[in-house]
């Protein structure tokens, strides 16, 4: 069985007219040809209208009719489980459902609440059984009981939900989560992919970053700390944005027999993607080799992690005093905060973000409900 694992597609600007009207080159959908699943995140709720919810950020949407070109690359299934799923609100979310059944779209990882949002996407071939789940860090998009929204990526849940997978199924496992533009995965985010192989995961793909990081084998399973966008035309110069790659699977009895790792970069329009050849193709080859030997040392993955953290000094330290735009610029030029804060002051800060009990308290002050009001 063959499987290919692309990344977050937002189906908008230079690539929607040619999605919505299956303009793509042809020899972009030969590469495509003969995956048995070819599995992707939907990065964009699908919708006519604007209906935007309320939250902080950019709110992201896309027309109904890309998922032509979409399904003419041979794509037939779609990771809900993003923290832009929920831009539109709950009716984004349910014309997103909507559009995808009606273009026979299988899709998974959120839901019009919990049970449906957790629910694994599960199919036989070839004598092989494969499981597929999806978890997103929430933001404002989190399903619970009663409430539409994406599957949680929460340790306790993820556990139940990945355990209650029959032990011979080949597991797959998407973390949409970590930090934007960040080349290596967060602590926490490394621990809880690290733990999903120890568990029996066969694929850990992490994906949110915007951008190439490396990969480990780690207990029998293999972890990708981040590939990249897939299809994702926006306005930005950061030649990464425009780089990423394709995970090639092969499996044989439920188990990994091989896999390969297809450089590419984006080209918006027609073609939406190419192939990386030569030197392109060596350039992300080595970048991902860069920092997956960075995950191998820890003393060097801290230091890369300190420097990660360091640069966006200010704008947390704005984040938690609660500054007004124009504060928050001034301190970001200026570093002024560091000044005015004592260190008891920051010790506070530090005891309440760093204690489970604090957080949780936190955690329902400034729950969905509360803070959008």
């Amino acid at each position: 069985m063959k499987i290919l694992i692309a990344s977050d597609i937002c189906p908008i600007n230079r690539n929607e007219s040619v999605l919505r009207q299956n303009m793509i080159a042809q020899q972009t959908k030969d590469f495509f040809c003969g995956y048995d699943l070819f599995l992707a995140n939907l990065e964009a709720p699908l919708t006519e209208f604007d209906l935007p919810g309320k939250k902080y950020g950019e709110s992201l949407r896309a027309h109904p009719e890309t998922l032509v070109g979409l399904k003419s690359l041979g794509i037939n299934l779609l990771s809900l489980a993003n923290n832009h799923i929920m831009d539109q609100n709950t009716e984004g979310l349910q014309s997103t459902i909507n559009a995808l059944n009606n273009y026979n779209m299988n899709w998974f990882g959120a839901g019009n609440n919990l049970h449906e949002a957790s629910r694994p996407f599960s199919f036989e071939r070839e004598n092989n059984a494969v499981s597929v789940l999806a978890f997103s860090e929430p933001f404002f998009a989190a399903a619970s009981q009663n409430r539409a929204g994406v599957n949680d990526l929460d340790v306790p849940h993820i556990v139940r939900s990945f355990i209650a997978i029959p032990n011979n199924h080949f597991k797959i496992v998407l973390l949409h989560g970590g930090n934007e533009h960040c080349h290596i995965p967060n602590p926490a985010l490394r621990d809880t992919a690290r733990m999903l192989a120890e568990l029996g995961a066969d694929i850990v793909v992490v994906q949110h970053s915007h951008c190439v990081a490396g990969y480990e084998e780690w207990s029998g399973g293999v972890i990708f700390h981040g590939q990249g966008n897939f299809i994702f035309d926006f306005p930005f110069d950061n030649k990464s944005w425009f780089t990423g790659f394709l995970i090639e699977l092969d499996v044989s009895n439920n188990g990994l027999a091989g896999y390969r790792i297809i450089p590419f970069e984006q080209s918006p329009g027609e073609t939406i993607i190419t192939i990386a050849q030569n030197e392109s193709r060596q350039a992300i080859l080595d970048e991902i080799a860069k920092y997956s030997n960075i995950l191998k040392n820890d003393d060097e993955y801290e230091v890369e992690w300190d420097k990660y953290c360091e640069s966006l000094r200010r704008d947390y330290q704005s984040i938690l005093l609660g500054h007004g735009d124009l504060m928050f610029k001034i301190n970001n030029r200026t570093g002024i905060s560091d000044r005015l804060m004592s260190q008891k002051i920051r010790m506070l800060q530090s005891r309440t973000l760093r204690s489970l009990s604090h957080l949780e308290v936190l955690k329902n002050l400034y729950s969905i409900e509360k803070t959008v009001r």
